[in-house]
């Protein structure tokens, strides 16, 4: 949030988030939630990918989306999968299947610099907005 933000640091302008039906296309280089990096550029076979369905979790509203993922075999994660990192979407890739939006995550940080509101609240406040 701009209200925090250091004075020499830019403000970046976030683009608004992607639209429902948006399809998510794997980038050159993804990140595993164990750590491991993948470089895909220069890759003569790539490996085949998936498409699985998505939610956006926006302020107001939840966006469905499909991503690209792939799989991942020697990570012991529950996931087994990457996926590309949206930050230039203005959009955190929690896990391949809940994704959530630079202005959402800011309503909980501003929520929780007024009071110490616990992750799980805030989640279920929003589901509250939602319906």
């Amino acid at each position: 949030p701009c209200w925090c933000a250091l004075p020499n640091e830019d403000i970046p302008w976030a683009p608004p988030p992607p639209e429902a039906g948006f399809h998510v296309h794997l980038d050159t280089l993804f990140q595993c939630a164990c750590g491991t990096w993948i470089q895909m550029e220069g890759q003569p076979d790539p490996p085949p990918f998936s498409i699985q369905p998505a939610t956006i979790f926006r302020l107001i509203t939840a966006t469905p989306i499909t991503i690209e993922v792939l799989p991942y075999a020697v990570c012991h994660h529950h996931h087994w999968f990457f996926g590309s990192e949206l930050g230039a979407l203005a959009v955190l890739n929690w896990n391949n299947t809940f994704l959530f939006t630079h202005e959402l995550l800011n309503g909980y940080t501003n929520a929780f610099m007024v009071s110490e509101t616990p992750f799980a609240a805030f989640c279920l406040t929003i589901c509250y907005q939602y319906e």
